[in-house]
């Protein structure tokens, strides 16, 4: 005879493979999400905000210069260099309306907070002008990591400010194959639409 109290043998036998099963799922979702973040992947994207300022410079932005930068930083001479990496070459100067283009890029919602665990190698910068105000950009295509910052205001911590762009790549990729177009290099970031 049972006891009034007892959980027959089944119902025991049920509750462990349960928590045996939930306690399996947990370390493999556990798994993959520190996988993810710990070799270049992505956490949930975070808030950005970009500075009055330079959504300001943005908003009435006029040309953009264009540059094939080095992926090493050197911070070696300001003259040659986009946020420290060296210019490599200068393409052709854009307008309005690809500096309307690039503004509303960056300030769409599609530019977070970088949660990456990866370098800045950029290959592309632009600087955005407004008439004497100017927005620089350093675009990496390798993990979708770029760095907005407005020219002549300090840098206190770069990699604060660096941003994801993943939801709006191949509108950078876009804006990239425009600037560069004989650029082969360039050119190759079309198969990304």
């Amino acid at each position: 005879m049972m006891e009034q109290n007892s959980i027959p043998e089944s119902q025991s036998s049920n509750r462990a493979a349960w928590a045996i099963v939930s306690a399996v799922v947990f370390i493999i979702v556990g798994y993959f999400v520190s996988v993810a973040y710990f070799e270049g992947g992505t956490m949930p994207p975070g808030k950005f905000t970009l500075p009055e300022q330079m959504i300001a410079i943005l908003k009435s932005a006029t040309r953009v210069e264009t540059f094939r930068v080095g992926p090493e930083d050197t911070n070696k001479d300001p003259a040659t260099e986009i946020l420290g990496y060296p210019i490599l070459a200068k393409g052709q100067e854009q307008g309005t309306e690809f500096a309307k283009k690039v503004g509303e890029t960056l300030i769409s919602g599609g530019v977070t907070q970088n949660r990456k665990k990866c370098g800045l190698r950029p290959g592309v910068a632009f600087r955005i002008w407004s008439g004497t105000d100017a927005v620089e950009v350093v675009i990496c295509f390798e993990c979708n990591v770029l760095w907005p910052h407005v020219v002549g205001e300090p840098i206190e911590d770069r990699f604060s400010e660096w941003q994801d762009f993943d939801p709006v790549r191949r509108d950078f990729a876009k804006l990239s194959t425009e600037a560069f177009p004989d650029d082969p290099t360039i050119q190759s970031l079309s198969s990304w639409w």
